[in-house]
């Protein structure tokens, strides 16, 4: 049960990572000086943010979750 747990963590930390870099990604492509109204990742990301899945299939790795352990 703990190796599953440990691989959950590593698929999770894997995942962030690489939502850490696209997100940067992204930033260096917002560098001019536009109010963030006109900002066409930003709104993406907050129609994004307002049309969310539930939690139940939010994250795929949710469905390996490793119960009762944290």
């Amino acid at each position: 049960m703990l190796d599953e747990h440990i691989g959950h963590v590593a698929d999770r930390i894997y995942e962030l990572e690489a939502l850490g870099k696209n997100l940067k990604a992204l930033r260096l492509q917002c560098r001019a000086a536009n109010p963030s109204k006109d900002c066409g990742i930003l709104n993406r990301l907050s129609n994004t943010a307002q049309t969310r899945p539930t939690n139940s299939s939010r994250f795929s790795l949710r469905a390996k979750h490793v119960h009762g352990w944290h």
